[in-house]
């Protein structure tokens, strides 16, 4: 009678321990899904436009923001290569071989592109090449994330004609003229 009591606390304790281990499991399971989805949604609500492909550079994942960026679907988009959807034809050849050398490498690849939108208008964006990689180190797939320069090139054109209508301004009036601070008269 006695041995039967010994083993059933011993199994009675192995299955507590497995019960806890189990719990522990469920937990940490629960704490990755939850990292899992907002790394998840945080990819599909940034701003600006993000793509990854695999290693061959065909197309797994876009956000909305590239939808929006070139008119493209997700079911247009996913499983074609970029070059395919976007390349416009105005950049050199070499710009393209510098870009896959860099992130064949392993290295980011930065800059800027003059790319092509779904109903053929032209954009510059600026762009962000990071190769992902294996546990083992093994690049497996990219991710770009593409910025839409429209804005800030209507910006950088707005603010060269201003300061060449002022500096025309300044070196066209027969009057003499001169700047002064309001605060210090200066």
């Amino acid at each position: 009678h006695d041995e039967l009591d010994v083993r059933i606390k011993q199994r009675t304790a192995e299955l507590r321990e497995t019960n806890d281990a189990l719990r522990a499991e469920a937990v940490e399971r629960t704490h990755a899904e939850a990292a899992l989805h907002l790394q998840s949604a945080a990819l599909t609500a940034t701003a600006n436009a993000v793509v990854i492909t695999d290693r061959d550079g065909s197309i797994v994942w876009v956000n909305p923001a590239f939808i929006g960026l070139t008119g493209y679907s997700v079911a247009e988009a996913v499983g074609k290569n970029p070059r395919d959807l976007v390349k416009s034809g105005k950049e050199e050849r070499a710009v393209y071989q510098n870009l896959w050398e860099t992130i064949l490498a392993g290295r980011v690849w930065h800059g800027e592109l003059i790319n092509r939108r779904k109903d053929g208008s032209l954009y510059s964006e600026e762009q962000t090449i990071t190769p992902v990689r294996e546990v083992n180190g093994e690049i497996t797939h990219f991710i770009a994330i593409k910025m839409d320069l429209a804005e800030r090139k209507r910006a950088e054109a707005a603010l060269r004609e201003s300061e060449e209508r002022y500096r025309l301004f300044f070196e066209n009036n027969p009057l003499p003229m001169w700047l002064h601070d309001l605060d210090t008269l200066r």
